[in-house]
């Protein structure tokens, strides 16, 4: 279970990572910078949820150890594919 709760906290880390890298290539344009900003939150937060729903549905909430390996290699391989972006400054 401690692993499977441990794949939450990764996926969350993820789109931290993700959104950071958004936010850093994002082209800023004064006029519709609020909108803008909110809206690539609002994708990035349901984007997140999504994953953290399919990772609970596909894992069984962790009962299918053969998912959850394979869930804990994909999160493994996309944290280190978003590594660049781990340092929020």
């Amino acid at each position: 279970i401690l692993s499977h709760e441990q794949g939450h906290f990764d996926i969350a880390e993820i789109f931290a990572r993700r959104l950071n890298k958004t936010l850093k290539e994002y082209q800023a344009h004064p006029e519709t910078l609020h909108k803008d900003i909110d809206s690539i939150y609002q994708d990035m937060m349901q984007q997140y949820h999504d994953r953290q729903t399919t990772y609970d549905g596909e894992t069984k909430f962790s009962i299918d150890t053969q998912r959850q390996n394979e869930w804990l290699k994909k999160i493994s391989d996309e944290l280190a594919d978003l590594k660049a972006y781990s340092d929020y400054h």
